[in-house]
């Protein structure tokens, strides 16, 4: 979600617990778009790398600002989206799975000021 024209919040998750990231400029890290990384057929993938450094690429900074486990840990496992509702609070909604197991939909909102904020 952007948070402006350089500041992002990222989410992460995995099936026991959502972060979100932010990040507060994009201008310190390399830009890979039209390079050899930006294509399907590179050999190892990016993803597959030890070390990015080794190959001139320079991650973004990224800084923890919110982890379920801790924080809310009834939020539904697998989220797939987030929205910025104000400079105080924030949606998630999960992946329902097209509700082929039974899941259904849910939004939960989040009062995030601290963290959206900084």
């Amino acid at each position: 979600v952007a948070l402006g024209t350089d500041k992002l919040i990222m989410v992460e998750r995995s099936t026991r617990q959502t972060k979100l990231y932010q990040v507060a400029t994009l201008r310190n890290g390399t830009n890979l778009l039209d390079s050899r990384w930006d294509e399907e057929k590179t050999y190892p993938s990016l993803e597959m790398l030890s070390n990015l450094v080794t190959q001139g690429i320079t991650a973004i900074d990224k800084k923890l600002v919110f982890n379920s486990a801790s924080e809310l840990p009834t939020l539904d496992a697998n989220i797939e989206g987030l929205a910025v509702l104000s400079d105080e609070f924030v949606a998630f909604i999960n992946d329902n799975g097209f509700g082929i197991k039974g899941d259904k939909t849910r939004i939960t909102i989040r009062k995030l000021v601290r963290q959206l904020r900084q």
